[in-house]
């Protein structure tokens, strides 16, 4: 290896870690909300959790999908940004607010009339009526939450993380106080179980829109490039553009969100310690992922900055080097769920039916996560070269095709059960992986 190629990997790596630390913190203050909840609620009801896995799927697939839209905000900023194109990157914002209105309603909608969606699936009962409570509790944040999700975009596209670092370390410890009040009574406030823990992660997600909102508009040294944030006209062009970028990438997260939920919802049929065993698992993985997510998001600001002020060459030698530090750091996360299962287990529940599945679980989850950074560090690096239509074919029929038959296959037709249904997504996740991968290489070549 010569001094100038380490030399150049070095930089690159300061170039990520610059950008991708806040964002890693973000992201781990984000999913230890979630961990939060997790344990509150495993330790209220079992099935108040298996309430809450299924409950989960659903926001979280419909959430990713809208936020695919959004995304595309991101890598356009960042074109604009590192061509001192400043005045382009004006209009994204309010035209932003316009697209994730019109979500933001879909999504409500939807939101507070699942229930006969999961009775149509097989979901029991009382589970599902119980997921449905959780869903319209956090349907109150749905508007708010998306609105902070264009500011972000903005933000990170031109380099801003920090803020965003701020946003969200000062709304976990408000969160997690809200929803334990909400979900076991105090201070007055009654107990509402699962259903506090979506009205309480709402009314935060009003928090962290107002928090985002103050810094961009009033506190920003870029304040003057965000533009308009309540829409004068709407804007056609601006939209098509956007959309045309986003929502291949919201279709891709979808994809494979939507294959984790139905999954869940399989696994859900399959009784409450198996539903509850999969969100340990789940919930950890997300933990987990966190750190290669926040550096994967980083690595398409970086991408696209470089691509705005035309350094092509160094845009490709920056993305695969971003990859190789994404599986570098899932290779020891994934050392941690191999060989110390219970002790990760103990962490969240003590019912020895729920550790017994959950243990093998999380050996099979460690091989997840090294696919699922892979694949999504090639991913963010193709959005940040505004190549998003290709991946979207091929994490279809690496999730659903290849994923979903696997898991099917394995944990249903053959009886491998939860078990099973993860070494399909073993299988997915590294599909995907070495078909974006190809694709990056396809484009650099």
């Amino acid at each position: 290896m010569s001094f100038d190629f380490l030399n150049r990997m070095i930089q690159d790596y300061k170039k990520i870690l610059l950008v991708g630390l806040p964002l890693v913190f973000n992201n781990l203050s984000s999913i230890a909300i979630n961990v939060g909840d997790t344990l509150m609620v495993a330790r209220f009801s079992e099935t108040h959790l298996a309430a809450i896995a299924i409950g989960s799927s659903v926001w979280i697939s419909l959430f990713l999908f809208g936020l695919g839209l959004i995304m595309a905000i991101g890598p356009m900023v960042a074109q604009f940004f590192g061509g001192n194109n400043f005045a382009a990157i004006k209009p994204i914002t309010s035209q932003g607010f316009i697209l994730a209105s019109i979500i933001a309603l879909i999504i409500f909608i939807v939101m507070r009339n699942f229930l006969p969606i999961y009775l149509i699936v097989g979901i029991d009962s009382t589970t599902a009526e119980l997921a449905q409570d959780y869903l319209k509790g956090l349907s109150i944040g749905v508007f708010p939450a998306f609105y902070y999700h264009v500011l972000k975009q903005v933000s990170e596209g031109m380099g801003r993380t920090i803020p965003i670092l701020i946003v969200m370390v000062c709304c976990l410890p408000i969160n997690l106080t809200l929803n334990y009040l909400f979900i076991y009574g105090g201070l007055g406030i009654p107990s509402f179980g699962v259903e506090g823990c979506g009205f309480g992660s709402g009314i935060v997600f009003w928090i962290m829109f107002g928090l985002l909102l103050t810094y961009s508009k009033f506190i920003s040294a870029h304040r003057g490039f965000y533009g308009d944030y309540i829409p004068s006209t709407f804007d056609r062009t601006r939209l098509r553009t956007i959309l045309k970028l986003g929502y291949p990438i919201g279709l891709s997260l979808c994809l494979q969100t939507g294959l984790f939920s139905v999954l869940t919802l399989i696994v859900g049929r399959l009784g409450t310690i198996q539903a509850s065993a999969h969100q340990i698992v789940l919930n950890y993985s997300g933990f987990v992922f966190m750190v290669p997510l926040g550096l994967s998001m980083a690595i398409t600001v970086c991408v696209g900055q470089l691509a705005g002020k035309g350094e092509l060459n160094s845009s490709k030698r920056l993305a695969f080097h971003g990859i190789l530090l994404c599986l570098i750091i899932s290779i020891v996360g994934s050392y941690i769920s191999f060989f110390y299962p219970s002790l990760i287990c103990s962490i969240y529940t003590d019912v020895p039916d729920v550790q017994k599945l959950a243990i093998p679980l999380l050996q099979i989850a460690a091989f997840v996560q090294i696919g699922d950074a892979m694949q999504t560090a090639a991913s963010f690096a193709l959005r940040g070269m505004k190549d998003t239509k290709i991946p979207m074919i091929m994490n279809f029929i690496s999730y659903w095709v290849v994923g979903f038959s696997t898991s099917y296959i394995l944990g249903v037709v053959l009886g491998y059960g939860t078990e099973g249904v993860w070494l399909g997504l073993v299988v997915a996740l590294f599909c995907a992986g070495f078909c974006q991968i190809l694709r990056l290489i396809y484009l650099t070549n």
